[in-house]
């Protein structure tokens, strides 16, 4: 079965992890706050709007490694927008390099 790797587990990456969990996939979920995995793994809900965070087929991490066994890694991280509309895209390379660096031959990002 196709593991699935989500990177950011923040407004928009932690549903998405929940929802393939939700429907039995195997997720695992890493961020680099090591206290919001923390605070998954123990059910608890870091965002604060009342979502189930305990599902059976997540695994939670702070250990970029463990995204080594994944076959499609989707990466949901913050790209803020400044004053004169330029994005900051400095997260989204920083997490590009760490998915790269752990990849496995063959996986989708």
């Amino acid at each position: 079965m196709t593991e699935i790797g989500v990177v950011g587990l923040g407004y928009a990456g932690l549903p998405l992890a929940l929802a393939f969990a939700q429907e039995g996939l195997p997720v695992t979920a890493y961020d680099i706050d090591e206290q919001r995995v923390e605070t998954l793994r123990a059910g608890g809900d870091p965002l604060g709007d009342g979502m189930k965070t305990d599902e059976e087929s997540i695994a939670y991490t702070a250990d970029p490694a463990e995204l080594s066994d994944c076959s499609v890694v989707f990466v949901s991280v913050p790209t803020p927008v400044s004053a004169d509309s330029e994005p900051d895209t400095s997260a989204l390379r920083s997490a590009g390099r760490t998915v790269g660096e752990h990849l496995s031959h063959g996986a989708t990002v």
